[in-house]
């Protein structure tokens, strides 16, 4: 009987050492299970027999039920992670909030005009802003990025990046403002009007 430990060859066609039949006779149902794999394929752990047959039909049915299952579950998936389509959001219109920023409220008008994903952009206070006019997007997800700018006597620059909330009806986010004193941080909501 052979004394050296079992390793395949490079091709897994024999045994590198210890090919003669007493080799076969240790491990024969290793030896099989190789066999079975070079004329049938890998058996994914599945058995390579089934009671009825050689045990293909049983892994086609396996094999088209879990393609059924990929084809069914994946655009699902698509829209529960992305939040549905983008463009299918409608923020056309005016919507009344307020900013605030380093404490400061700046209470105004957000009126947007909307093709596809894409925003105009404007926003009119009272405030210190006064007018700011700008693009934004409506990204995936559920969320809205708008970006506005300024001309006062400190212009400047804004980016609101937030939620789209309560089935289109509520904008909420953080926003950052750039000006000739530096940058602030702070946050905004909006209600459609």
């Amino acid at each position: 009987m052979c004394q050296k430990p079992w390793v395949p060859d490079a091709n897994c066609t024999g045994f590198a050492s210890c090919q003669d039949r007493d080799h076969l006779q240790v491990v024969p149902r290793v030896a099989v299970h190789v066999e079975q794999a070079r004329a049938h394929g890998p058996s994914f752990g599945l058995p390579a027999t089934h009671e009825r047959g050689t045990g293909r039909g049983f892994l086609m049915k396996k094999a088209r039920l879990c393609l059924a299952l990929i084809a069914l579950v994946t655009p699902a998936c698509g829209v529960i992670r992305l939040g549905g389509d983008p463009s299918a959001v409608r923020l056309d219109g005016s919507w009344t909030g307020a900013l605030e920023v380093e404490g400061q409220e700046v209470v105004g008008v957000l009126t947007l005009s909307q093709r596809g994903r894409d925003l105009r952009v404007r926003f009119s206070s009272t405030g210190l802003i006064g007018q700011a006019t700008g693009s934004g997007i409506i990204e995936d997800g559920g969320r809205v990025r708008l970006e506005l700018k300024y001309n006062v006597q400190c212009s400047g620059a804004m980016v609101l990046s937030g939620a789209i909330l309560d089935q289109d009806t509520r904008l909420r986010g953080s926003v950052i403002v750039t000006d000739c004193t530096g940058d602030a941080e702070g946050a905004f909501v909006f209600a459609r009007l």
